[in-house]
């Protein structure tokens, strides 16, 4: 009995001991852990602001170097199918104001000056785009710099030009505003192009109009205005 039992115990062992030589003989060639992955489908919500900046003396007749504040929020859903790339598509409310020139060369919409005076188109905007992320990581937890590249239309819903102005001391009232509606001289539909860059949570960007804002027939005489400006800049925060 005590032979069978010794034997057993010593046939243990070296079974134990021949099974700890295999694996600590093994080389591993990579890491065969799975990283933990995010989903990579997203969905976000997101604020931004931005200005608008007329880049040519054309554009200058119709409005400031620079107007705005203009404000956006809405949804963003992307799908992250690399490591470093995805693609996704944006559903925002925004607004884009064109603050009107106030010297002897104003001519839009007339040459009357106010003390204050601007053109907010306020409307729904669809943004498509593709992403990179430039990131050394060979998994999907990546979360570095990125840049986006896309093109978005947008439907200017609610159009408004107004214009405000101080009243007399002896008035009634202190100021005096006017909101008109829908000016016919815009279109309500345009479309452009866009880049971001930044991170996941806050970028800088820049779209680009590639369609016109007013209309062929306001574009000569007796109007003959010029288009609005094209170049609209400004920061993203992603909830």
């Amino acid at each position: 009995m005590i032979r069978f039992l010794s034997i057993l115990v010593f046939s243990l062992v070296t079974l134990s001991g021949l099974a700890q030589d295999t694996v600590f003989s093994t080389t591993v060639q990579q890491d065969t852990t799975d990283n933990v992955k995010p989903p990579t489908n997203t969905i976000k919500l997101f604020v931004e602001s931005s200005v608008i900046i007329a880049m040519t003396s054309a554009e200058q007749t119709m409005t400031k170097p620079v107007s705005g504040i203009n404000t956006g929020f809405g949804l963003i859903y992307y799908h992250r199918y690399a490591s470093m790339a995805a693609y996704g598509m944006e559903l925002v409310f925004k607004t884009r104001k064109y603050s009107m020139r106030n010297d002897s060369s104003k001519k839009f919409p007339d040459n009357t000056h106010h003390q204050k005076e601007f053109l907010s188109l306020s409307g729904f905007a669809l943004t498509i785009y593709h992403r990179f992320y430039f990131t050394g990581k060979k998994n999907k937890n990546a979360h570095g710099p990125l840049i986006d590249i896309g093109a978005y239309g947008m439907w200017g819903s609610f159009n408004v030009y107004y214009t405000r102005d101080d009243n007399p001391a002896n008035s009634l009232y202190k100021y005096t505003s006017i909101s008109k509606y829908n000016p016919k001289y815009v279109y309500p539909l345009d479309a452009g192009g866009l880049v971001r860059i930044g991170w996941e949570q806050i970028s800088i960007f820049a779209n680009y109009r590639l369609t016109d804002l007013i209309k062929p027939a306001y574009r000569q005489a007796p109007y003959a205005f010029n288009d609005l400006p094209r170049l609209e800049v400004g920061m993203r925060l992603v909830l």
